[in-house]
């Protein structure tokens, strides 16, 4: 009876094992910003995306609970081993800290904590919008959208900034070929420059509840709110709506003036803002528009005054009208991004 025992435990055992070896290897990409936590697993050998799950972050109440949550989901799927070979995370922060502490969400990450969770060789804590960056050379025609201009220089900087819950915005600059670096950076928390009367209505208005006025206040998902909010009160009209959702369905439908000029608004000001950047780092390379709401509202801003604001630089027209704009319509940047700076040790 014993051995009998002894055989069937022993028989689970190689069982186990085999199963186990044939599990396939992975690498895990993140891509976390205020709103979403976007998992994905990645094959090493064609550095694809297999399986994607996308998390709402008010859903969990730490980071290192979604990360526990998609590591079971991924060993549900019998497909896979149990932990990523290697990791990477770009999340919508300032990464450089031990503990890296989200701008538009409650959640902080310990880096120490999420390493061991993910038992990984290798784990990159990385900026968001760096992880967007690196996605543009990988890129195809059908994952962005082109809104004027001519055509890019190559191997010239190329700028990626946008809108979603908060406001990012990098710098992919080339050093020959083959080598790339890319420069994050906190733009979205510079100063709001009106360029119109109207935007210095709204600027004077929101100056009133803000201490200071920066970019991301007024493009944003919020800052959505606040444009419509200051156009109802300058426009001493009822304000009706009270989520950027409900804003921007109604712009689409087109039933209501506030809502249809709040978008116009919103995309003139993102027009500046993307010249401003391609002045500064000299973009000739093109400038990419990512985020979550310009791709969901293209027709929107393809009618909007962004590309003319975008050129409205004075002595400088001249050298923006030849630059490309692109919005990035491809769903996973952030991910494919994120994946292509693990290195292939």
């Amino acid at each position: 009876m014993q051995k009998r025992v002894q055989a069937r435990y022993s028989t689970k055992i190689v069982h186990r094992q085999v199963r186990e070896r044939n599990m396939n290897k992975w690498h895990l990409s993140c891509d976390v910003g205020g709103t979403n936590a976007r998992f994905a697993v990645i094959n090493p050998e064609k550095m694809t995306l297999e399986y994607i799950a996308n998390f709402k972050s008010t859903d969990f109440y730490t980071f290192e609970h979604v990360v526990e949550h998609f590591l079971k989901e991924v060993e549900h799927t019998n497909l896979y081993e149990r932990f990523p070979t290697k990791s990477s995370l770009g999340v919508a922060g300032d990464v450089t800290g031990e503990n890296i502490r989200f701008t538009n969400t409650q959640w902080t990450i310990n880096k120490l904590s999420v390493t061991r969770i993910l038992q990984s060789r290798q784990v990159l804590f990385i900026n968001d919008f760096t992880a967007c960056a690196a996605s543009i050379p990988l890129l195809g025609e059908s994952d962005v959208e082109k809104i004027g201009g001519g055509d890019a220089f190559p191997l010239k900087p190329i700028s990626v900034l946008g809108p979603g819950t908060g406001f990012g915005i990098a710098t992919v600059a080339y050093i020959d070929k083959k080598k790339l670096v890319i420069l994050p950076g906190e733009g979205g928390h510079a100063d709001f420059a009106p360029t119109d009367e109207t935007q210095l209505l709204v600027r004077n208005y929101l100056a009133s509840k803000y201490d200071r006025l920066s970019i991301e206040r007024l493009l944003s998902g919020k800052g959505l709110l606040n444009i419509y909010e200051a156009l109802s009160n300058i426009r001493a009209t009822p304000t009706k709506f009270h989520t950027a959702i409900d804003i921007g369905i109604s712009a689409l439908q087109g039933d209501d003036p506030i809502c249809t000029e709040t978008f116009e608004i919103f995309f003139a000001i993102l027009g500046s803002v993307a010249g401003n950047q391609a002045l500064t780092v000299g973009s000739q390379g093109g400038v990419y528009i990512a985020g979550g709401i310009a791709p969901q509202y293209l027709d929107l801003l393809k009618r909007s005054p962004f590309r003319e604001k975008f050129i409205a630089k004075g002595r400088m027209a001249h050298y923006l009208r030849s630059i490309p704009t692109f919005v990035i319509t491809h769903k996973n940047p952030g991910l494919i991004g994120a994946a292509s700076l693990l290195t292939n040790d």
